[in-house]
């Protein structure tokens, strides 16, 4: 009885008639292909300057494995200037009209 009852629920959480099985249809639905500006962060200089030796460190790990992580399951093909800059353990900021004016491409509807 144990196994019917168990077989039951697999079948009822699979089934296209589940709450659960339609969650998971609208979220895959609505996936979007994740870029590196979408989890990157952009610093200006004067930000940059704040922080201290542990939190620019703690900023560069994040930010080189956010982008091997993009690398690794291919949705970055190209290196950005700030991974080139992290690297070479240069500063990473960048003027705050740069930021301001870009835009992904491919998305000319939302801002960055």
């Amino acid at each position: 009885m144990k196994r019917l009852t168990r077989m039951m629920e697999r079948t009822a959480w699979h089934s296209p008639d589940s709450a659960l099985f339609q969650e998971e249809e609208d979220m895959a639905s609505s996936l979007e292909t994740v870029t590196f500006k979408d989890v990157a962060v952009d610093l200006t200089q004067e930000e940059w300057q704040q922080m201290k030796p542990a939190q620019r460190n703690l900023y560069r790990d994040v930010m080189l494995e956010n982008y091997s992580n993009l690398v690794t399951v291919g949705c970055q093909v190209t290196k950005p200037d700030v991974i080139f800059k992290l690297e070479q353990e240069e500063e990473p900021w960048v003027v705050e009209e740069e930021m301001l004016g870009r835009h992904c491409p491919g998305r000319e509807d939302r801002d960055v």
